[in-house]
């Protein structure tokens, strides 16, 4: 504990912490990547014969309005799209090649999800916008082999929202998730949990800055209360353990 103290950083920390600041560094962070999202999405789109999802929006019929459990794929007179029905009540409407989802479309899951997203070869790839009913989540990002892979937005129908880094589905690499009642993380996530090093804000006036382990605070970190409070040192699952040091709003000192 010795040795993290004497860290200059460490030392900066603990003096000049603010949860303020850890707050602006997070949003900054949060628009970096929602940009770089945009641009990616804004330069595939442009790479597939200048389409964007407006103008699919356009030329393709509402999913909801098809009701049909056929095996069947029916092209329009201009051969700008094709319906695809599938016995499994699955539907797709989009630009086909050799019989399979090729280019931009629109699909309906057996689960109701809606996808709008680019196909090669019936799998999702480059980027896609999906509404998953289940979780009453949009996914707006990067694909790979179906599966979220690369930088995406993922927001829920109740105000929690995350900007960051996906593999294979899973929240991974940097990223920042934002809860409903503005409680925050800013940092690293592995395998869908918070692990590595992160911020944390909880909406009002307390804050952690240190290591996560299992979505939990666990290894080195600082905490920092709203009335002046504060303690580096070890945390096991959420809570102190081992070698620290305690501050009180007053001159005191506990270690």
């Amino acid at each position: 504990i010795n040795e993290f103290i004497n860290k200059n950083e460490a030392k900066k920390h603990i003096n000049n912490y603010d949860p303020k600041v850890m707050n602006k560094f997070a949003i900054n962070q949060l628009i970096k990547i929602q940009k770089k999202v945009r641009k990616s999405i804004r330069e595939n789109t442009l790479k597939a014969n200048n389409f964007n999802k407006d103008k699919i929006d356009e030329l393709l019929p509402s999913l909801n309005i098809i009701n049909s459990t056929k095996d069947k794929t029916i092209t329009n007179k201009q051969k700008d799209f094709c319906v695809r029905y599938y016995n499994n009540g699955c539907i797709y409407i989009g630009q086909m090649k050799n019989n399979k989802c090729n280019g931009y479309g629109k699909y309906k899951t057996q689960e109701n999800d809606l996808i709008l997203a680019f196909f090669n070869n019936n799998n999702i790839q480059d980027y896609g916008i999906i509404e998953r009913k289940n979780t009453n989540s949009i996914y707006e990002g990067e694909f790979n082999n179906n599966a979220f892979n690369g930088i995406a937005i993922e927001s829920f129908k109740d105000g929690a929202a995350y900007y960051g880094q996906f593999k294979n589905n899973k929240k991974h690499g940097i990223g920042t998730y934002i809860w409903s009642d503005n409680t925050q993380y800013q940092g690293e996530w592995r395998d869908g949990e918070m692990n590595g090093y992160g911020l944390f804000f909880d909406g009002k006036s307390r804050s952690y800055e240190g290591q996560w382990k299992g979505g939990k605070m666990d290894g080195v970190g600082l905490f920092r209360w709203g009335d002046g409070r504060k303690y580096i040192g070890f945390f096991k699952e959420d809570k102190r353990q081992g070698l620290g040091i305690y501050m009180w709003k007053n001159p005191e000192l506990y270690q």
